[in-house]
């Protein structure tokens, strides 16, 4: 393991003990419940493909970033998927809500990527439901 392999599950591990929020983890028929800790990340919100309509939001799109030793110990069987299901549990203005995201795969995106090149994190794409 190199220095730069090294670094890079330091830092996933320090964004995961700082950054991170637990989240439920579901595959629908194959195991349900699983829960693991994700730093939020990702696009945000983002706008349709409808050129005639400025400004118009199509979906609120957010990325999981779990390491994957995280991943492995929670449970989670194989790789993320598309149709997976994510439960994130977020209070704003003081109400908590459960916010529901799903695992998507789609216009040459994957259901997920590695967050670096030394494979120390899952990337997990997903849209609010």
């Amino acid at each position: 393991m190199g220095l730069l392999s090294r670094g890079m599950g330091m830092l996933a591990r320090v964004g995961a003990e700082s950054n991170s929020v637990s989240v439920t983890y579901s595959r629908p028929g194959v195991f349900s419940g699983k829960t693991v800790d994700a730093v939020i990340g990702g696009p945000g919100f983002s706008q349709e493909d409808i050129a005639d309509v400025p400004g118009r939001i199509g979906e609120h799109a957010v990325d999981f970033i779990v390491r994957v030793a995280d991943w492995i110990t929670a449970g989670c069987l194989a790789t993320p998927q598309d149709g997976d299901l994510v439960v994130w549990s977020s209070t704003i203005g003081n109400v908590t809500a459960n916010r529901k995201f799903r695992v998507f795969a789609g216009n040459n995106v994957p259901a997920w990527d590695w967050g670096e090149p030394e494979r120390v994190t899952y990337r997990i794409h997903a849209r609010a439901e």
